[in-house]
């Protein structure tokens, strides 16, 4: 379950990834098991992770860490269909599962993307929120306990915290949802690099755009 150097990912972002039957929706049982393992491990902070549905063969069972090509936190997990894994004919199965953000105050940014968005919250726990849109499972948008977090700097800079990740919102009016994302909470960045795109932070200091169709 380690990562690369030794490290574990966060609790939540391994026993709240994709693990639900995909007929009857019931949670497999190997949480237990993820946390245990946990525990006897110390986190660390990472910027984001990608959660991804679907098998590794070789792998315990429940799901493993990985770095993406930048080091960003990547969660590869089992699913099931049956009681059967996925993809042992050989196929692809994995499929975008969830976005996890991390916070110091999961509850408190999950209730600003909540009102953005306009998505149902599905989880709500202190160190772990799951939203989902209406009548869609997944992909989700999570946040999860980070008491550490450093927002990144925007534009980059050598020697500063690096954005390793951020999330582009897709809207019909720039403006009019520039100006609501703001009242939420929101901060318009100074930098704005390309047309037809705002670049803004949300509360806890997360990058994130807002764009124009074709932009």
């Amino acid at each position: 379950m380690k990562e690369a150097g030794g490290q574990v990912p966060s609790l939540a972002s391994l026993h709240r990834v994709v693990r639900r039957d995909l007929q009857t929706g019931k949670v497999l049982p190997d949480r237990a098991v993820v946390r245990q393992e946990w525990e006897q491990q110390q986190t660390r902070q990472a910027p984001a992770d990608l959660a991804l549905a679907g098998p590794r063969q070789g792998d315990a069972a429940g799901g493993a860490r990985r770095s993406g090509p930048a080091g960003s936190g990547l969660c590869v997990c089992r699913q099931m269909h049956g009681g059967e894994l996925l993809g042992q004919g050989g196929g692809v199965t994995v499929m975008l599962g969830a976005f996890v953000l991390g916070t110091p105050d999961p509850p408190a940014l999950a209730d600003f993307y909540r009102a953005l968005l306009g998505w149902e919250e599905v989880e709500r726990e202190p160190e772990w929120v799951r939203l989902r849109a209406p009548k869609q499972e997944r992909p989700s948008l999570s946040f999860q306990m980070e008491a550490d977090h450093t927002p990144p700097v925007w534009p980059q800079r050598p020697g500063a915290q690096q954005m390793q990740a951020h999330v582009d919102l897709q809207v019909d009016d720039l403006d009019a949802e520039t100006e609501r994302a703001c009242a939420l909470g929101a901060t318009l960045e100074e930098h704005q690099p390309q047309k037809g795109v705002r670049v803004l932070r949300d509360p806890h200091g997360h990058p994130f755009c807002l764009f124009l169709p074709g932009a």
